[in-house]
């Protein structure tokens, strides 16, 4: 392979130690998350038949993000990010072992796994804005388009291992055994957070102003909303985001009510998504282009996916275009993550990237609800199309928006 295509696909992981040692981390942890997150739909199907269920699980798991997630932020620029993370770690390491201890007994509920992803929501509010503070301070700023693409590459790949492995599990040995792996996985992240090098970490601006809590963040949404660089992109994220960034419920309706397939199946056909997801982590680093008008485009083609998604009815057809998907679904969130971030000055960039996840992850619970109030009025099909004609219209008015 050549040898040039390589050193610039993954610069900042042949440049920066700290980065290597979270990225490779970050891979296997992901894998186990990816495994839970099968097992914990897939129990859920099994049991219920019902969308509804399904986006209840996206509200335990998304609300505390949802209500807290602008206010984390500006509240974890005082703490050390690495330490920080290393105790989400912990917490999210003893969730999955008591997932895991309650199905090995046999005692798992429905209520067991709510409450436990409501936890795990609320270990999301503090890991989320400080894993992107890390990954910042792991690189230098001309490399954080391609630490960004590079650690998107690292979530999309464990949707590619982590589904057809739990699959396998599930079929083979049970969803117990999934919450176990889980469980091991995030001991890969907690040592290799042990032993990065302190003082070879970059900095980050700290907004040191001295106005209330509140006031900074009004001030750093009317930051964001006066610019129109930042607004326009912002807008649309808010609106694809809500129906169509949506997959621990889109994917279960696809396949469980859609295509109902089996077990080792409904692994398989999340693993198809992934894989798109992976080549567009894997491309958009390549590239490391950072252009508004492919972030459209990338918009657009999830829209066009979702469409074709409900009319596909053939399984092959269905994993085939959740290749694509997954493709769109990554160059879009990777190119708007980039392209927010290197347009926001230094003393808001914590801020930015803060509202950046909120709307990408706290507007997941309206969302899940959505879709699963379309699935049972319109059916399956409907629960697609709409999204899609909203993610279409949503690229439109961005392009327009910007050219004028």
């Amino acid at each position: 392979m050549n040898t040039t295509y390589l050193t610039k696909t993954f610069s900042s992981l042949i440049r920066h130690r700290n980065y290597r040692l979270l990225f490779l981390s970050l891979s296997i942890s992901q894998i186990g998350t990816s495994i839970q997150d099968i097992a914990q739909s897939w129990l859920i199907l099994e049991k219920t038949h019902s969308a509804q269920a399904i986006a209840l699980l996206t509200a335990c798991l998304f609300t505390p993000y949802a209500l807290l997630g602008l206010i984390s932020a500006p509240l974890l620029e005082k703490l050390n990010p690495r330490i920080t993370m290393i105790i989400c770690q912990s917490l999210s390491m003893l969730s999955a072992i008591v997932l895991s201890l309650l199905c090995f007994t046999g005692k798992i509920e429905l209520f067991h796994l709510y409450l436990l992803a409501l936890l795990r929501g609320f270990i999301v509010v503090i890991n989320n804005p400080v894993r992107q503070l890390l990954i910042r301070q792991c690189v230098e700023r001309s490399q954080v388009p391609n630490a960004i693409a590079l650690n998107t590459s690292v979530f999309n790949l464990a949707k590619v291992l982590g589904p057809a492995i739990g699959g396998l599990l599930l079929a083979g040995m049970g969803a117990a055994y999934c919450f176990l792996f889980n469980a091991v996985s995030f001991a890969f992240v907690i040592h290799s957070l042990f032993i990065m090098q302190e003082q070879e970490l970059y900095p980050y601006a700290n907004n040191k102003s001295k106005q209330s809590l509140l006031s900074r963040i009004s001030a750093a949404l009317g930051y964001v909303f006066s610019n129109r660089q930042l607004s326009v992109p912002f807008a649309v994220l808010f609106l694809v985001s809500l129906l169509c960034i949506n997959f621990s419920v889109i994917l279960p309706i696809i396949s469980g009510i859609l295509v109902q397939t089996n077990a080792k199946e409904f692994g398989y056909i999340n693993a198809l998504f992934g894989l798109g997801a992976f080549a567009g982590a894997i491309i958009s680093a390549y590239l490391s282009k950072v252009s508004f008008n492919f972030m459209m485009v990338s918009s657009a083609g999830l829209g066009i996916m979702f469409m074709l998604l409900a009319l596909a009815g053939d399984i092959w057809l269905t994993g085939s275009l959740l290749v694509l998907t997954g493709y769109f679904y990554t160059t879009y969130t990777t190119v708007t993550s980039a392209y927010i971030q290197l347009r926001s000055e230094e003393e808001y960039q914590v801020n930015t990237i803060a509202l950046y996840t909120y709307i990408l992850t706290g507007i997941n619970p309206l969302g899940a609800f959505l879709i699963g109030f379309l699935e049972k009025t319109g059916g399956a099909a409907t629960a697609l199309v709409i999204p899609g004609i909203v993610a279409l219209l949503s690229s439109l008015y961005g392009y327009l928006a910007n050219k004028s």
